[in-house]
This record gives structure tokens, C-alpha cells and sequence, in this order.
């Protein structure tokens, strides 16, 4: 039930945000409106696992992003650190970025109270503008070799992804409102060469609360958490402050709503977008 309410909101999102735009409205008088991808730091910096911006970095420019996080699940099958989670993001074209995820350090809960240390796969990927104007944008992402998102459970390998990305801000408003849909393909340890595909679904919305400084609430849902598990949904909510023009700090905690895959897992994160 949960995953159709995801998927309705989606949906209605894509269609209404499509049919605003098919109709121009002339804009009304008085202070300028800022566009949705005003490519200030804000704009451009994704500020957690879901991506949840349509925006492209601008031609021959390049964004770092980092995070250190960690996570422990009161259901067991994750308690881990990660970092630096790190990001290189680069604009090739007007509406085309190219993005590298570095390898991350993990350091997992071991039985005993030993640790388990690995390095991450790097991950590849491109993400193209589908849209741009002052109220709406929307943005096509894929993915190898992605990074495990923060409430994932450990054991499982991911393989691909491609997410639809919008956001639409209100006519005089300061609010974003942010959705997104997407498939995520993965394995899993101990299951030989299976393959499963998660349909994802989120929703977020961003708003300043003093200067320079915003809050954005995010829900997000998979479809399968884990083979042969349920529907797993989670929150998110991250604060950002800007420090100058080209360094973005930001701090976030997440939780899963419901047990799936044996894991129920909680996080906390902080990191830093830099732009060069």
C-alpha cells in the first residue's frame, strides 16, 4: 500500500509539473522569481544518497562531494562507518554531467566484536537536463556500480540504477518540492549470481530557515529491500548551511520506517560540497 501511495505521488507529480509546462503563464509582476537550477551551490549539491537534484553542473566546472556516516539497525544486518563517500561531479556540456563515485572505506560490525574492513567498487555515471525554466527542471540519471545507500542492509551488491529526477518551486514561494522514480538493480551476498530490480520512489521538499541555511524532509521507498523481502520506506532530514559561494556543509539523519530484509536501520551523516 505504501509503495502505491510512492508511486501515485510520483506520478501525479511528473503529470501535473508536464502540463504546467506545455501551458506558459505569463509571469506576474513584481520581484524576480529564482529559477529551480539558479546554479548556486544549493541548487547543484545533492545532500543525500537519493540524488534528490535535477540539477547539472555548469559546463567545465567540477563539484566534490563527501560524506562520513553511520548506521546501526535494531533488526540487525547492518552497523557500518562510511567514508568519504566522495563524489566527483563535472559538467561536459550545457545539459550533460559525468559523475565518478570514489571507493569508500567501510568499516562493518563483526561478530565477537571484530571488525571487517573493504574498499567499495568505484561507481560511473551520467546525468542528463531533460528540462530548465524558473519554476521547473527535471534531470535523467544512470548508473553502474552505485553506492549503497545508508539504510540498505550490507549484503547486498549493487549493480545499476536510473532515476527521473523533478523539482518544481511554487510561484512566490521559497519552497522546492522534489520527486523522483527509478529502477535500482542489485545482487546479494550468498545468493550466487541472482539479480533483483527495486522500483524507487521519493519525495522530498527544501526550505530556508534563516539565512544562507535550509531543511529539506525526504521520504523514499523501495520496493524490495532484499530478495525475497518486502517494501522498505524510509525518512530523511538534512540541514544546509552554505559557507561562501563554493562550499556547501550539511548534516543529516535517516531512518526506516518498517522492518524488511532483517534490517530496520537508522544513520547519521555530515559532509561537505565544494565547488571548483
Amino acid at each position: 500500500m505504501e509503495l502505491r501511495i510512492f508511486g501515485g505521488i510520483a506520478a501525479a507529480f511528473f503529470a501535473y509539473s508536464g502540463v504546467a509546462l506545455a501551458v506558459e503563464q505569463p509571469v506576474p509582476k513584481g520581484p524576480p522569481v529564482k529559477a529551480v537550477c539558479d546554479q548556486s551551490l544549493r541548487s547543484v549539491a545533492n545532500t543525500s544518497h537519493a540524488r534528490m537534484t535535477p540539477c547539472i553542473v555548469r559546463r567545465g566546472q567540477i563539484v566534490i562531494e563527501a560524506m562520513y556516516y553511520q548506521n546501526a539497525s535494531r533488526e540487525g544486518g547492518t552497523a557500518l562507518a562510511a567514508y568519504p563517500e566522495a563524489t566527483f561531479r563535472i559538467g561536459l556540456t550545457p545539459r550533460l554531467e559525468l559523475f565518478i563515485d570514489a571507493p569508500s572505506d567501510v568499516a562493518k560490525s563483526g561478530n565477537a566484536g571484530q571488525g571487517v574492513f573493504y574498499f567499495t567498487h568505484p561507481g560511473l555515471g551520467l546525468k542528463a537536463e531533460l528540462s530548465s525554466s524558473s519554476s521547473f527542471a527535471s534531470s535523467l540519471s544512470i548508473e553502474t556500480r552505485p553506492r549503497l545507500h545508508a539504510l540498505a542492509h550490507l549484503s547486498l551488491l549493487p549493480v545499476a540504477d536510473a532515476t527521473l529526477t523533478g523539482a518544481w518551486m511554487p510561484r512566490r514561494s521559497n519552497l522546492i518540492v522534489t520527486a523522483q522514480a527509478g529502477a535500482f538493480w542489485f545482487r546479494q551476498r550468498g545468493m550466487g549470481h541472482v539479480q533483483r530490480m527495486a522500483a524507487t520512489y521519493a519525495i522530498g521538499v527544501t526550505a530556508p530557515i534563516m539565512r544562507k541555511t535550509w531543511l529539506m524532509l525526504q521520504f523514499r521507498s523501495f520496493s524490495v529491500a532484499a530478495i525475497d523481502s518486502s517494501a522498505q520506506s524510509s525518512g530523511t532530514l538534512s540541514v544546509q548551511h552554505e559557507i561562501g559561494r563554493n562550499v556547501l556543509a550539511n548534516v543529516q539523519l535517516g531512518t526506516a520506517f518498517n522492518a524488511a530484509g532483517h534490517s530496520k536501520a537508522h544513520y547519521l551523516g555530515f559532509g561537505f560540497t565544494i565547488r571548483r
